[in-house]
C-alpha cells in the first residue's frame, strides 16, 4: 500500500483496503497509517480524517507516525485548531517529536497565530526544522523583529543553523521590506565565516529574497552590487534574480545600468555564473547606521 503514495494513486490504495475488508482481514495500525499517508500526500483531507477516526472505532492504537500524518493533514488543510487538538492527544500517549511540533507551528503560522507558535517552540525539541517553522510563522504575522530574535537566540544555543533557517529569516525581513537587515544577513552568510561553524550556505533562493526587498525599495545601486558580489563568490544567479535587478534599475529610471542588466537577463538560461559585468558603484554595499 505504501507503493501507492502518489498524487493520483490514493484510489488504488483505497481499493486494496476495501478488498482486505471484504476478505475479513481487518485493519491494523500499519495498514491504516499507510492509507492515511497516501491520502495526506494526495491532499485528500476528508478521507485522511475519516481514517483517523477509524482508529478509534476499530480499537487500533495510533502511533506517533499516525498522529504526525494527521497533524500534517490538518496543517495543509489550514485547520490549526484541530492540529493543536491532535497535539494534545499525543501528549496523553506519547512524546511529540520535532516533526510533530514543526507541523503544528506551521499550522499556527498559516493563521498568523505567532504567539501560539512561539509557545510551542519553547517546549519543542530544538532543531533547525522547528526553528525555521517558527521563524516562518513570525514572518506570516509580519513580526520580523521576533524572527531576528529567534536567530540571535539560536546563535548562542545548540541549534545548528542551515540553509532553511537562513532563507526563513531573510524572507521574514524581506517580506516586511526591511531591506537593510535582509542585505546584511545575505552578505554575512555569503562571506561564510567558518569561525562560527556556519560556512557559506547562501543559494539563489536566499539572495532572491534580499534582492526582492531591494527592488521594492528601489535600491538599484545595492541591487547591482549584490549581483556583482554574488558573481565574485560564485553564488547561483538565476533569471528571477536578474529580472529583479532590471526592475530596480527601471523603477529608478537608471537606463545606463538597465541595459547591462537586461543584457545579463537575455543571456541567462537557467543557472548562470559567467554573465557580463555591470558598472560598479563603490561603497554602495555599506549598511546604513543603526542597522548593524
Amino acid at each position: 500500500m505504501s507503493a501507492c503514495e502518489g498524487e493520483s494513486q490514493w484510489q488504488a490504495a483505497f481499493e486494496i483496503f476495501r478488498q482486505q475488508e471484504l476478505l475479513g482481514l481487518g485493519s491494523d495500525e500499519f495498514t491504516l497509517s499507510a492509507l492515511m499517508s497516501c491520502c495526506e500526500k494526495a491532499s485528500h483531507w476528508p478521507r485522511c480524517f475519516e481514517l483517523l477516526e477509524s482508529f478509534r472505532w476499530q480499537h487500533v492504537k495510533p502511533s506517533l507516525v499516525v498522529h504526525n500524518v494527521a497533524i500534517s493533514a490538518f496543517q495543509r488543510s489550514q485547520r490549526w485548531v484541530e492540529a493543536i487538538g491532535q497535539l494534545e492527544k499525543i501528549r496523553g500517549t506519547a512524546q511529540p517529536d520535532a516533526v510533530t511540533y514543526s507541523a503544528v507551528i506551521a499550522a499556527c503560522g498559516t493563521f498568523q497565530r505567532w504567539q501560539q507558535a512561539l509557545e510551542l517552540f519553547h517546549e519543542a525539541p530544538r532543531n533547525a526544522v522547528v526553528l525555521s517553522a517558527t521563524i516562518s510563522a513570525c514572518e506570516q504575522a509580519c513580526h520580523w523583529q521576533q524572527a531576528l530574535q529567534l536567530l540571535a537566540d539560536a546563535n548562542h544555543g545548540s541549534v545548528r543553523r542551515d540553509l532553511v533557517v537562513c532563507n526563513a529569516v531573510i524572507s521574514a525581513c524581506a517580506s516586511a521590506l526591511q531591506w537593510p537587515y535582509a542585505l546584511h544577513l545575505v552578505c554575512h552568510y555569503m562571506a561564510g565565516d567558518e569561525a562560527d561553524g556556519f560556512g557559506k550556505i547562501v543559494n539563489g533562493k536566499t539572495a532572491n529574497c534580499a534582492m526582492r526587498a531591494l527592488t521594492c525599495a528601489i535600491q538599484w545601486q545595492r541591487s547591482l552590487c549584490l549581483l556583482d558580489r554574488m558573481q565574485d563568490l560564485q553564488v547561483e544567479i538565476d533569471v528571477i534574480l536578474l529580472s529583479l535587478v532590471a526592475d530596480a534599475c527601471a523603477a529608478a529610471a537608471q537606463w545606463t545600468y538597465l541595459v547591462p542588466a537586461l543584457s545579463r537577463l537575455g543571456e541567462a538560461s537557467g543557472t548562470t555564473k559567467n554573465v557580463p559585468r555591470t558598472p560598479r558603484t563603490a561603497g554602495i554595499m555599506t549598511i546604513p547606521s543603526g542597522y548593524d
